[in-house]
């Protein structure tokens, strides 16, 4: 078939008379006329299945996401077997009770890139990144498609006001009782996975099983994200560089509690306790084998006693890497009068950026209950079997 330069656009020439007589008689004058084709592409059209989500992706076209309610990420596609089990009738939990697949529940807002779309049994699932948690992980992160509302443009960030230093205590002392959750950081959890993840009909969840099905408590950084309006960094990680350093090497526990100031960050790389006053810290730990779990205050001076007898206190983190050292850091991240706070996310940590993200990056390790090293799991004990109360694992380098 040659094409005639000097014809009209969209007219086409056949040669030869075995080409005439096997195509349609509008073709034999040599011309496909423009009404034809017209109807021929509203037809194409109809007959179309509608764009989804899936299809976009597909395409190569970036796809966007926004929590339009509290989300639950999950390090794993497989939402309906954490939420029902093998069985469709339990819970998928450690021998702590814990679901170590929940990396943090997203607040409404948070805005999502996403990676990849996958066919889940009762609805979509998505891959994402977020700048709210900005941690390689191996498997990468997953939200279920209920929790969120898609668009091909690219979502404005989340931008959390923080509360005032009274208002941050206040949330925090409201929060004691509220038990211990891995991966939780609101202590009303998310009503609507017994909407979207329901138990089997006539099975009835005692009030143990309906929160923990519901996601209700928080973790030992979740108990700051919280009382923060989720301004302060999620993962245990990042808080040992965030703010400013208090100096404490050498010192004993008399002389490090006069350094101190409410909201200071007693921190490592796998828990946090958070100064309230001069006499108390809070703080959110798991008591695998029951009594002393959840938010509680403690005396501040016995704490640090505690901690001085298996811990270095160090001026900075990077101190104590490279030589084995378990150490502790003390981070002042609110500001004096006058002050700025810490920013949200401390310079140089990596972005997703909503459309310049970094694809997820592996990191060793990975299995169900084996956390990455500068991942949410940090935050509590890797399975809950070398120490009765959790949520202080071994340190990360």
């Amino acid at each position: 078939m040659n094409q005639d330069r000097t014809a009209p656009p969209a007219v086409f020439r056949m040669n030869g008379p075995a080409a005439a007589g096997a195509v349609p008689r509008s073709f034999r004058t040599g011309v496909f006329r423009r009404p034809r084709l017209i109807s021929v592409l509203l037809i194409v059209l109809v007959l179309l299945p509608p764009l989804s989500a899936a299809g976009a992706n597909e395409a190569g076209h970036p796809l966007y996401a926004v929590a339009v309610s509290f989300a639950p990420v999950l390090n794993t596609p497989g939402f309906r077997t954490v939420f029902g089990g093998k069985d469709g009738k339990t819970l998928a939990t450690d021998r702590c009770g814990q679901i170590r697949e929940l990396e943090f529940i997203a607040f409404p807002g948070t805005p999502f890139r996403v990676e990849a779309v996958l066919d889940g049994p009762e609805s979509t699932v998505y891959r994402v990144v977020t700048d709210d948690y900005p941690y390689p992980a191996s498997t990468g992160y997953f939200i279920d498609s209920r929790f969120v509302r898609v668009s091909a443009n690219p979502p404005p960030p989340r931008s959390p006001i923080l509360p005032d230093r009274d208002a941050i205590l206040s949330r925090l002392a409201s929060a004691i009782g509220t038990p211990y959750v891995w991966g939780g950081n609101r202590r009303d959890g998310v009503t609507d996975m017994l909407a979207f993840f329901p138990p089997p009909p006539g099975q009835r969840l005692d009030a143990i099983t309906r929160d923990r099905w519901t996601l209700c408590g928080l973790d030992c950084s979740g108990l700051l994200y919280e009382a923060t309006n989720g301004y302060t960094p999620r993962n245990t990680s990042t808080l040992v560089e965030y703010g400013a350093p208090v100096p404490i090497a050498g010192l004993d526990d008399e002389g490090i509690e006069k350094r101190l100031r409410p909201l200071d960050l007693i921190v490592w790389k796998g828990h946090v306790m958070i100064v309230y006053d001069r006499e108390r810290i809070i703080e959110s730990r798991l008591d695998c084998a029951g009594g002393k779990g959840g938010v509680a205050f403690r005396s501040l001076r016995e704490t640090l006693r505690e901690l001085l007898r298996t811990r270095t206190p160090l001026d900075s983190w990077r101190d104590g890497r490279g030589n084995g050292t378990k150490g502790f850091v003390i981070r002042r991240w609110f500001p004096d009068e006058g002050g700025s706070p810490a920013p949200e996310r401390l310079p140089g940590q990596r972005e997703h950026g909503m459309g310049r993200a970094e694809g997820v990056r592996p990191s060793p390790g990975h299995a169900r209950g084996i956390q990455d090293p500068g991942r949410r799991g940090e935050d509590g004990d890797n399975d809950c079997r070398t120490h009765a109360i959790c949520g202080d694992i071994p340190d990360q380098p």
